[in-house]
């Protein structure tokens, strides 16, 4: 019994020390363990030649690969497949022959070999050629990145390097009448919808609850500005708050023909005379305190100045009616005056 043990012992270390002898076991090899597979190995393992799996490989833990991962021969698998397993646990199939073309040698771009293709070099991942056009959801990219289909980005998107930003355009190809850029907030502790800065100046907001405000770091230039077909200003917002525009509409109600009706109760001469000695201000009018400090509602200032029209064009009238009456009556008198002047 001892000299079998020997004998299998020496046996074992041919085995593992010289190149040109073979061992077969029928049963199963542990190496630092019991085994309970046809060979079990219970700590490192070193192998400087090829290791060649012909049924399915099952790797259990977390592996990690120091430097780079070749696939070769992947051509012609035609019913082969591998499943990734993301971070988050989502599964995705693909096709051995769809891995193989997307993997390659790490190294640089070698442009001559014609065909785009994904190339690993350190901690990049590029295409190569390096003008290759990359399709999500189609299979015919017209550009660097075509994506046919809705796009997440969870972080910051950057347009344009260390180059002059000049001609970097947000446009659509499409004829829908729906088409077009739109921003939607799933989230109402969101505080911008959109916001442009320039070296972190703020300069352009849209906030989540629809308000905007723009902020020029120059008042020479317009903070808003909209120009006709033909380039002529029509609406303008300079730094310093001043407007200008062609026309300006304000709808409101109710308009002061209120005025002229019969239960309207103007004030008396004597009643305005006593209002404005007390409070310096026509009736209904701000006074100059309120609209320095609150600044002035220009429909409602709208309203009060042609009330105030109206109400003088009573007062006129009024006026007219006593003139044209004491008119009559001084010509009345004037006949009375003659007649006596006559009969004397």
């Amino acid at each position: 019994m001892k000299f079998t043990l020997l004998l299998l012992s020496a046996l074992f270390s041919l085995s593992i020390y010289s190149q040109d002898t073979n061992f077969t076991l029928n049963g199963n090899l542990g190496l630092g363990t019991t085994p309970e597979n046809k060979l079990d190995v219970n700590g490192d393992s070193k192998m400087d030649g090829k290791l060649t799996v012909t049924d399915k490989t099952t790797l259990q833990g977390t592996t990690e690969i120091e430097g780079g991962l070749k696939i070769s021969s992947l051509q012609g698998a035609e019913d082969g497949y591998v499943l990734l397993v993301g971070d988050d646990g989502n599964v995705v199939k693909m096709g051995i022959t769809q891995l193989g073309e997307i993997i390659r040698d790490k190294g640089t771009c070698d442009t001559s070999s014609g065909d785009a293709r994904w190339v690993y070099d350190e901690d990049v991942i590029h295409t190569c050629p390096y003008d290759s056009k990359v399709g999500i959801g189609t299979s015919t990219p017209e550009f660097e990145l075509d994506v046919n289909g809705t796009a997440r980005i969870n972080s910051d998107l950057i347009v344009g390097g260390s180059n002059e930003l000049s001609n970097y355009n947000i446009s659509s190809t499409s004829s829908s009448s729906e088409s077009g850029l739109k921003i939607n907030l799933t989230s109402s502790t969101l505080k911008h919808a959109l916001s442009i800065s320039s070296n972190n100046t703020s300069l352009f907001d849209i906030y989540n609850n629809g308000s905007i405000v723009t902020q020029v770091t120059d008042e020479s230039w317009a903070a808003l500005q909209i120009k006709n077909p033909t380039g002529t200003d029509i609406f303008r917002v300079n730094a310093l708050g001043h407007l200008t525009c062609t026309k300006i509409e304000v709808r409101m109600a109710p308009f002061p023909d209120y005025v002229f009706e019969k239960d309207y109760k103007l004030m008396s001469l004597i009643e305005l005379d006593e209002y404005i000695q007390k409070n310096k201000h026509l009736p209904n009018m701000p006074s100059s305190t309120e609209v320095e400090k609150n600044g002035a509602d220009l429909g409602e200032i709208n309203r009060v100045l042609v009330e105030k029209t109206e109400e003088q064009a009573l007062y006129l009238i009024q006026h007219e009616e006593r003139i044209t009456s004491l008119e009559s009556k001084i010509k009345t008198l004037l006949i009375a005056v003659e007649k006596l002047k006559s009969q004397n």
